[in-house]
């Protein structure tokens, strides 16, 4: 639950720092995710909404990625978005021995994304 609050803030962040549309879509995504991420703690693995629910934020937050990359202007996030996401979906399409380790590995994916992002802070947080 605490990781969803701490997602949910970072959502904000993207949305209160964005330059444009697009910024502000992904950042919205992001923090639809969040709300997913919540139920995941509540639909714990071996109930039947597990599986939506975590597909979902998974889905939703990539999405944000995609959108939030595409409106960025610095090539390197704009480039690493869509890589990123090009990754997620092909991190699918391999066999996996168990769910788990396709998880870690979005998940893996996730962090790659928000580290770009702090330190590649948006030009209007550094403008006030």
């Amino acid at each position: 639950m605490a990781g969803s609050v701490l997602l949910l803030l970072f959502s904000l962040y993207l949305i209160v720092t964005s330059n444009n549309k697009p910024q502000a879509v992904g950042g919205a995504y992001v923090s639809v995710s969040a709300i997913f991420m919540a139920l995941i703690g509540i639909f714990h693995e071996g109930t039947s909404p597990h599986v939506f629910v975590s597909a979902y934020f998974f889905v939703q937050f990539f999405a944000g990625v995609l959108v939030y990359g595409l409106g960025r202007k610095e090539r390197i996030l704009r480039h690493s978005s869509i890589l990123l996401f090009l990754l997620a979906i092909a991190g699918t399409l391999l066999p996996w021995p168990a769910t788990a380790l396709l998880e870690t590995y979005e998940v893996a994916l996730l962090m790659v994304f928000t580290l770009l992002v702090a330190f590649k802070p948006p030009n209007n947080i550094l403008e006030d």
